[in-house]
Order: structure tokens, then C-alpha cells, then sequence
């Protein structure tokens, strides 16, 4: 089986220890990352290896992903393909061939056969259902979704920075004091937190506690 760790945004504590367990130990067999995933200033507490980037779809966090080993692209194929046209005045095609010339792996979601991509979408369904999300669940509760479709069969999943959206985001200045409203509006914190415990106690994940 091998351990796959994922890291949220959220507050995580030196004493986990991940900096060395994530950089110097082969604890786990693959470092998944998100979003903006600040590392310059927090590496002490993170770590700097990166093994999987993806992202809820904005091009500009592209930029920074010249240290993973690979990025999952969960767009559909109209929109990678918006992301990608020279017609699209943001589009972040310069930086996706680069990045592929210096040998990072581009994972599409649009390339899945459409079985795998509709139990997908379906899953993402019935969790908006369950966790009560008022537009949709958050990019860090759909990472762990990607895992059953890009990731083989038989694999531990741990989590770090997932704590409800308690802390925010690890480099905001307002950690520990939570998401702003409109974040909130979007995504039921409470409710995908709830659901990870449940996941927890059924032995599908382990939450690494601060």
C-alpha cells in the first residue's frame, strides 16, 4: 500500500514534524499540494517536495509549479482548451509547454474514459448533497475524490492542514481566525469536515491533527 499525503491550506503545526518526514524519509510515496501553497516562508513546517500540484482552475497558479513532478488538470476539455487557446488573453500555454519541455506530467481530467469521468461528476454531486455545500464543495475535498481516478487502486491517504477552515489559509495574515465570509459562502467548511471525520472513523483516510 502506498501513503499518499495531501496538503490543505490550513494552519499545520511544527510538531507533526513534516517538514523532515515529507523531505528527508520515504514515509510517503507521494506529496500532493493545492492552490497557491505558499513554500518559501513555511517550508520549516511543509516541507519543499512536491510530487502532485492541481488547482480549482485559475491559470496564474501555473506560475509557481516549476517544483512538482506533476500537475492534474480536473477541467473539462472546452475549458482546458480555453486555459490553453492564444485567443484567451489569460490563457497559461507558455508556462504549460515549458513546464512539460522540463519534463512535469500534465494529467487531464477531460482524457478519462467517460465512464471514470461521469462516477466522478456523480460523486462530486451526491458530496454537494451531503455536505450541504452552497455552490460547491472545496478544491481540497475534490483532491481527495481525483485520487480514485488518477491514482492506482490501494493507496493510504493522510491528511494536513484540513482542519474545517478553522486556521485559513497557512500564509494569510488572519490565521487562525478563519475564511472570510465570501469564502465561506461558497463551500460548507463545517459540513466537508464533518464528512472527513466520518471517512476517518470508516478507515478510509487519518487527518493529521495539529
Amino acid at each position: 500500500m502506498k501513503n499518499i499525503l495531501i496538503f490543505g491550506n490550513g494552519f499545520v503545526s511544527k510538531d507533526l514534524d513534516l517538514a523532515r518526514r515529507v523531505d528527508e524519509t520515504d514515509e510517503f510515496d507521494k506529496v500532493i499540494r493545492m492552490n497557491e501553497c505558499k513554500l518559501v516562508a513555511y517550508h520549516d513546517k511543509i516541507g519543499w517536495r512536491t510530487d502532485i500540484y492541481t488547482f480549482c482552475g485559475r491559470s496564474i497558479m501555473v506560475d509557481m509549479m516549476r517544483n512538482t513532478k506533476e500537475i492534474w488538470w480536473g477541467l473539462g476539455k472546452k475549458r482546458m482548451d480555453w486555459m490553453l487557446s492564444e485567443e484567451n488573453p489569460n490563457n497559461c500555454k507558455v508556462g504549460y509547454d515549458l513546464l512539460s519541455k522540463e519534463g512535469v506530467i500534465h494529467t487531464h481530467f477531460h482524457k478519462l474514459s467517460e465512464e471514470k469521468k461521469r462516477g466522478h461528476l456523480d460523486q462530486i454531486k451526491e458530496l454537494n448533497q451531503v455536505v450541504k455545500a452552497p455552490k460547491s464543495i472545496s478544491c481540497g475535498i475534490r483532491i481527495i475524490l481525483l485520487c480514485e481516478v488518477f491514482l492506482p487502486a490501494g493507496y493510504n491517504l493522510y491528511l494536513a492542514g484540513y482542519d474545517g477552515a478553522k486556521s485559513g489559509h497557512l500564509w494569510d495574515p488572519r490565521d487562525m481566525n478563519g475564511l472570510s465570509p465570501d469564502q465561506g459562502s461558497r463551500h460548507n467548511f463545517k459540513g466537508e469536515y464533518q464528512w472527513l471525520e466520518e471517512q476517518e472513523s470508516a478507515g478510509n483516510l487519518s487527518i493529521l491533527r495539529n
